[in-house]
């Protein structure tokens, strides 16, 4: 059994995309954003960002398609106080709304760069791996595209339903639908990060409690509701109506689908109140709704930021983590792609330390980067005999073609 452990390296070898662009890296999303047509798209809501990078960089907002700084920093730098329920609790209200929203949209921007961009052919090179891959092979990837997703759909048996390594509430068929039982063994996908077609309610800042929560109240997060977007071919409720269609399978517009929850308020039938950041989009003039319970959905993904919440569903990403563990731990070969396992990262260390921990026999490992040096010299560093390491300076790209 061969494990492929991915990275944002191997994705953004994607040259299939109808835009013309390739998936970003962690330096370059700002302007990748600015390259796209959604990027003069007034439903694509970026305001909130441009202000804050106004009053915090100093920057005319007519600039703002010009400017660029890793997508890492920049999210950080709000998740650290949004996260601290105390320095939330000390801001004015006004200050507390333009980090939420510049946050939240963020969290749609970053998946709406990554939906655009793989709405193409399906990825040459993922296809490649895929078709030679058994029924045993495991794939693991730290990236939120989609594009390994669509190629092992297209080149095994492996299906969305239940090719995640958990149960889906509902899975969107141009209408929600139960996931369908597996009729062949295919080869496992773990999203150690999440996925732009993994749906969650509306998760949102809490005045009330100075942190984030789901916006609908009847919902804890011990629920685990999680959902797939698969395709659509026609429009879909969402928010403010704003579906569109023309996207492949695993991709959407901006706003997904609205999901199949309770959105009533028994508690209080009937008032009209201002649900201000506790919905997607306040719009142009405000958004009046019924109570606080809607059906918006928003991408279920772990943001790159250096503090990742992995306890936001549960245990779901935990076990997520355990078995790619087990993963690595009874591979016959780790093929690591285009992840450079940075320093700071050290739950991903944590990760192949534990399965090699296990393991009681050397683990081959075949590392493919176009520069290896550094990545190499840090896993002979920390597992000096516990690795048999093979190296191939190569792009993911590259790699591929000599294998064929």
């Amino acid at each position: 059994m061969d494990c492929y452990l991915f990275g944002a390296g191997a994705s953004h070898s994607y040259i299939g995309s109808n835009t013309g662009v390739r998936p970003p890296l962690a330096k370059n999303f700002f302007s990748t954003f600015a390259s796209l047509d959604i990027s003069g798209d007034r439903m694509v809501r970026i305001g909130d960002i441009i202000n804050y990078v106004r009053d915090t960089r100093g920057l005319d907002p007519i600039r703002f398609g010009q400017w660029e700084e890793n997508i890492e920093d920049f999210l950080s730098e709000i998740d650290v106080i949004l996260s601290n329920p105390k320095a939330v609790s000390k801001l004015s209200f006004g200050t507390k709304l333009s980090l939420d929203k510049a946050y939240s949209q963020m969290m749609f921007l970053f998946s709406s760069v990554l939906n655009e961009i793989q709405n193409g052919d399906v990825c040459v090179n993922y296809s490649k791996i895929c078709r030679s891959a058994g029924s045993e092979d495991c794939f693991i990837t730290f990236n939120w595209d989609t594009l390994l997703d669509r190629s092992l759909q297209a080149e095994t048996f492996w299906r969305p339903d239940v090719g995640y390594g958990f149960e889906f509430h509902s899975i969107f068929r141009d209408k929600w639908v139960k996931p369908e039982k597996p009729t062949h063994s295919a080869p496992s996908l773990i999203k150690l990060h999440g996925s732009t077609n993994w749906l969650m309610p509306y998760f949102s800042l809490d005045y009330r409690y100075s942190e984030r929560r789901f916006a609908n109240k009847h919902i804890e997060k011990t629920e685990r509701p999680i959902f797939c977007f698969h395709s659509a071919q026609k429009r879909y409720p969402t928010f403010g109506d704003r579906s569109r269609t023309g996207y492949q399978p695993f991709s959407y517009f901006y706003y997904p689908p609205n999901l199949p929850i309770r959105d009533d308020d028994d508690s209080e039938p009937g008032r009209r109140r201002m649900a201000i950041s506790l919905s997607p989009d306040t719009g142009d003039f405000g958004n009046m709704r019924t109570g606080f319970a809607p059906t918006e959905s928003m991408p279920l993904i772990i943001p790159p930021v250096r503090n990742k919440q992995y306890s936001l569903m549960g245990d779901t990403f935990d076990s997520l983590w355990d078995d790619a563990q087990i993963a690595i731990q009874n591979c016959d070969k780790l093929l690591i792609i285009g992840y450079s396992f940075p320093q700071t990262d050290t739950k991903s260390w944590e990760l192949l330390s534990g399965a090699i921990q296990q393991r009681g026999a050397q683990l081959p490992v075949l590392l493919v980067d176009p520069y290896p040096q550094a990545l190499e010299a840090r896993l002979v560093e920390r597992f000096p005999h516990e690795i048999a390491l093979q190296v191939e300076a190569a792009t993911f790209e590259q790699f591929i073609s000599a294998q064929n």
